[in-house]
């Protein structure tokens, strides 16, 4: 398998944990505001919540651009790209 489509099918592979990811903390947070006894508690609760589900779409926006950069990098820039993306894609 070449770089590019080993850095590619890691990155969409993290970017479909990443989405359902988000939609278990999506659900969560509804529930959670349904639960809440109050007003202020609901902001509390809707707060911290958003908190994750902002962190959760930045990480895949992010993994989408690394994946478009992917797709159309000469095969010395995938060798650089290789490197800084081990992190993410393991």
């Amino acid at each position: 398998m070449s770089i590019r489509d080993t850095l590619s099918t890691a990155l969409e592979t993290r970017i479909e944990s990443w989405e359902k990811e988000l939609q278990t903390q999506q659900k969560k947070a509804e529930q959670a505001v349904a639960d809440a006894k109050s007003e202020q508690a609901e902001a509390e609760v809707r707060k911290e919540v958003m908190d994750g589900v902002n962190e959760t779409k930045q990480k895949i926006d992010q993994a989408k651009a690394d994946l478009a950069e992917v797709k159309q990098a000469s095969e010395d820039k995938l060798k650089d790209m290789k490197d800084s993306l081990k992190s993410l894609v393991g």
